[in-house]
């Protein structure tokens, strides 16, 4: 009998209270030995939780400072999520107080950079070895400022990009798909001519990203100014694109036409009947790019409820079908993940077999019909606060929809939300 775990054991006990602070705290206690791991986890992703004050650093960016002060715990926080409640000032001390040179991710929630210099100085001057980063319901005064924001040289070692709800304070006029393309080539030069040159001889290398999130944004045609020849991108290593709260059939077309020699997967998180006014409409599912017909293998997609009218609900389904056309001659290569409704949106007995939930079972179905379909994988999550009765029931109208017998291409999967759960744009490998 061993007096004690090996340590690979106790390491790998403890990281299952990666998400439970007060049990980690309570492990850093109990021993010496288990105090290294149950600190790093800790420390790992700090995240802002209160509301800022204006023009003061806060208790949070007071804390973050301080732990970055400590040689022993200095290089322990990973990743960083701040809400800067579209407070100017609180913005600016965010990237005066926190030093990135450890962080590997950055989500910057409510920024402000609409005021401040154009080329946003103070990144210019930042160290860091940043693989993800996420700009959500962010201000910036036009194009051409974000354009100098993801130029920044502290974010070169970008793997992972997430730019959702970016609103722009000098808003952008509508216009025809010719004058889109001339307005950002004139942003293109606007930006090029107000750029700081680098210090250094050698050209600044540009940013390879693997994975690239986009969601609501002023300018739907911002794919103009990310795949210009002249931009700070280089999009030779991307293998997936998510689309979330977009169905705009310009910008996701936009999308999935450019230079992608190496996308394999699609993503869509509620985007169902999400589109840019002016745009050409909702997507319409059709797929144009050579490389990405060729080398697609999975397509996601989480669906939030399943109350739409059956048309609406199944434009993603009649838009994978769209897909799917292109693999008629080949052998099965895709792969589909679809994330129902948590709880099934509590769908009872009585309600189980109306129009709606019939035609969007139907349609789940049809995919195990398509020639390139491989696999359906459905993901049902259940809330940590759902009772074992509901839970039960969930699990029944699974096995009355997705019977045995029509099952040899279907996987369902239950897995736990936690109550109140949010949005989490880093995927675990970046």
């Amino acid at each position: 009998m061993y007096e004690y775990l090996p340590i690979e054991l106790e390491e790998a006990i403890i990281s299952h209270l990666s998400n439970s602070k007060p049990d980690l705290q309570n492990c850093s206690l109990v021993c010496k030995s288990w105090l290294p791991s149950t600190r790093a986890l800790l420390f790992h992703s700090l995240s802002e939780t209160g509301k800022p004050s204006s023009g003061t650093a806060g208790p949070f960016l007071s804390a973050v400072y301080a732990i970055q002060k400590a040689s022993h715990l200095k290089h322990l926080p990973q990743r960083l999520k701040v809400d800067c409640a579209h407070i100017l000032e609180y913005t600016r001390l965010v990237f005066n107080t926190v030093h990135l040179g450890n962080m590997t991710h950055l989500w910057l929630c409510r920024a402000d950079f609409s005021r401040f210099d154009l080329n946003i100085s103070l990144t210019l001057s930042l160290l860091s070895s940043l693989r993800g980063l996420a700009i959500d319901r962010t201000v910036f005064l036009n194009a051409c400022q974000l354009l100098h924001f993801l130029s920044s040289p502290c974010f070169r070692n970008l793997r992972f990009l997430s730019l959702t709800d970016v609103s722009y304070l000098q808003r952008p006029e509508p216009g025809n798909m010719r004058s889109a393309i001339e307005k950002a080539e004139g942003t293109m030069d606007y930006w090029k001519s107000t750029t700081v040159s680098s210090p250094t001889s050698m050209p600044p290398s540009r940013i390879e990203l693997e994975e690239l999130e986009i969601g609501l944004i002023p300018e739907h045609n911002v794919f103009h100014l990310l795949y210009h020849p002249d931009s700070s991108f280089d999009w030779k290593r991307l293998k997936r694109i998510k689309f979330y709260r977009v169905w705009d059939n310009t910008l996701i077309q936009g999308f999935l036409n450019g230079p992608l020699p190496v996308l394999k997967s699609i993503a869509f998180d509620r985007s169902d009947m999400m589109y840019h006014f002016t745009s050409s409409g909702p997507f319409t599912g059709v797929l144009e790019n050579p490389s990405v017909v060729t080398n697609l293998t999975e397509i996601s997609m989480n669906i939030i409820s399943f109350a739409h009218d059956p048309l609406e609900f199944g434009m993603d389904f009649f838009g994978l079908s769209w897909v799917t056309e292109h693999f008629s001659d080949q052998a099965p290569q895709i792969d589909v993940h679809i994330h129902l409704p948590t709880d099934l949106g509590f769908v009872s007995s009585s309600d189980r077999n109306t129009k709606q939930t019939k035609a969007s079972v139907d349609m789940i179905l049809g995919l195990t019909l398509l020639p390139s379909i491989r696999s359906v994988h459905l993901v049902v999550p259940l809330s940590a606060g759902s009772s074992m009765q509901d839970r039960k029931s969930v699990k029944d109208i699974c096995e009355d929809w997705f019977a045995p017998s029509t099952r040899t291409r279907i996987r369902v999967e239950y897995r736990e939300v936690p109550a109140g759960d949010e949005r989490e744009p880093f995927t675990a490998d970046l």
